[in-house]
């Protein structure tokens, strides 16, 4: 029996600058720009989401895509965007 098949991913961190940026609007941002792009986002907690490629797997060309979606909202918040790894190994 082969062992499953990773699932690549990397999550995303977002902290407001202010109180009065709503997370979910940047969340839904987001969203937004990957759906367009074939990849989807789940809250992974602690303000972290995980991203992921529909039926594939995520690649460093989407993190750098996230990166750029992401200076747009530099002047409201902390996006840290972290390396693909496998979301679905137990650690």
């Amino acid at each position: 029996m082969s062992a499953p098949c990773p699932t690549l991913g990397f999550l995303v961190t977002i902290r407001p600058h202010r109180l009065n940026v709503a997370e979910r609007a940047i969340v839904a941002d987001l969203e937004s720009a990957l759906e367009r792009a074939g990849l989807s986002v789940r809250r992974a907690g602690g303000g972290a989401h995980a991203v992921v490629r529909d039926g594939s797997q995520a690649t460093n060309a989407d993190r750098e895509l996230v990166r750029e979606w992401a200076e747009r909202w530099a002047a409201d918040a902390t996006i840290i965007v972290g390396d693909v790894v496998d979301l679905g190994a137990s650690g």
